[in-house]
């Protein structure tokens, strides 16, 4: 991008003007311009999207405004397909994903010695080095998009297809498996069950009881 746009190159000047869309470009004396990103076009920036390398992503990091607390992890994903819609469904209401995203937010959060309890399964994830901030990273990113998922209006869709178990996130495994009734799972639902839960029905073990919190 730093390149001077060919006036007669219809590629290239298309390309300014997409640039010019979503970031000002900055001319510097002697160096290549540069161009930075607009403050409202950060909005659409996802944190976890794995098809951006580490590098860029720690980069992006560096150069983003810092974001209000009150501002979701990653931006509402796009409009899908219904096929994908039952993907994304399937993917935040399965039960063992919950089970491992709780896990990977106890280990994080937890500061007593655990890894030498031999009553728990899986010790050797809460040692010290274990920890990584780009697993905290996807878990956090599981659970954004379960919030928008579940959050959905998918009354239109259950007309059609009669039954809510048919858009996914129903069926065995999964947290709703034993819903009752034929009205759907809407967002609050989706947070009772996926972090209002007692622990050790989350992670099916008497060691997690009472530890609602690290």
């Amino acid at each position: 991008t730093g390149k001077l746009v060919n006036p007669d190159d219809a590629s290239g000047a298309a390309l300014e003007d997409a640039l010019s869309e979503v970031a000002v470009r900055k001319c510097k004396s002697g160096a290549p311009d540069e161009w930075e990103l607009r403050k409202e076009a950060w909005l659409q920036y996802d944190p976890a999207f794995h098809h951006i390398s580490t590098r860029a992503h720690q980069s992006a990091t560096e150069n983003r405004p810092k974001p209000p607390p009150s501002r979701a992890y990653a931006p509402r994903p796009a409009v899908a397909h219904v096929s994908f819609k039952r993907i994304r469904r399937d993917l935040t209401a399965d039960s063992c994903i919950l089970a491992m995203v709780y896990r990977v937010l106890h280990v994080h959060c937890n500061e007593s010695e655990c890894d030498s309890d031999k009553q728990l399964r899986g010790r050797q994830m809460y040692a010290k080095e274990i920890k990584s901030e780009t697993a905290l990273a996807r878990a956090v990113h599981i659970l954004t998009l379960g919030a928008y998922t579940w959050g959905e209006d998918h009354s239109s869709f259950v007309n059609i297809a009669g039954n809510w178990r048919d858009l996914g996130g129903g069926d065995v495994g999964s947290v709703f498996q034993c819903r009752q009734g034929m009205a759907p799972p809407n967002g609050l639902d989706w947070v009772k069950a996926a972090l209002l839960r007692e622990p050790s029905d989350v992670m099916n073990s008497e060691w997690y009881r009472g530890k609602e919190s690290a």
